[in-house]
């Protein structure tokens, strides 16, 4: 699926930038783009097609990893857990990392139990993505390789 929608967005974007190459009617007057909004796809496409994959794959990798969170939450919510998961949230995300001692004492639970909760989210998270990414490669691909990758464009 992924590899698909890749494939689309570079040629819509090869169609963009032949449209805009196109010699128009009364042409030799330079466009200027009044604008600069959009999605920010087609200043990256402006330089090597690296670029543009790399925007594309860490897009999807964030899309992945936000969807694979909401799935946790999910399981929370239906554990009556949610408290503890938004507590860890930054953690499992990479955002911002929680002090546990300060988290564990607002939650009034111990810091060993919190660490623990911990653990077992980040175990979660990785069944969670591996079950996600195995759902959008195709049978008998190396799903092991493809989350490396994915990790690797999230830095």
């Amino acid at each position: 699926m992924r590899t698909f929608l890749l494939l689309r967005l570079k040629r819509h974007l090869n169609d963009v930038r032949k449209h805009n190459n196109a010699q128009k009617r009364g042409g030799g007057v330079e466009i200027v783009s009044v604008d600069g909004g959009g999605l920010g796809l087609a200043a990256a496409s402006t330089g090597p097609g690296h670029r543009v994959e790399y925007e594309f794959d860490r897009r999807w990798t964030q899309a992945l990893l936000n969807r694979a969170l909401e799935r946790l939450r999910q399981e929370a919510e239906q554990r009556d857990n949610v408290e503890v998961f938004e507590a860890l949230k930054a953690q499992l995300s990479g955002e911002n990392p929680v002090r546990l001692r300060e988290e564990a004492a607002r939650l009034g639970r111990s810091e060993g139990a919190l660490r623990m909760a911990l653990s077992r989210q980040r175990d979660r998270l990785n069944a969670v993505l591996r079950e996600e990414v195995t759902e959008t490669l195709e049978p008998g691909a190396d799903v092991a390789e493809e989350l490396r990758y994915l990790a690797q464009v999230l830095g």
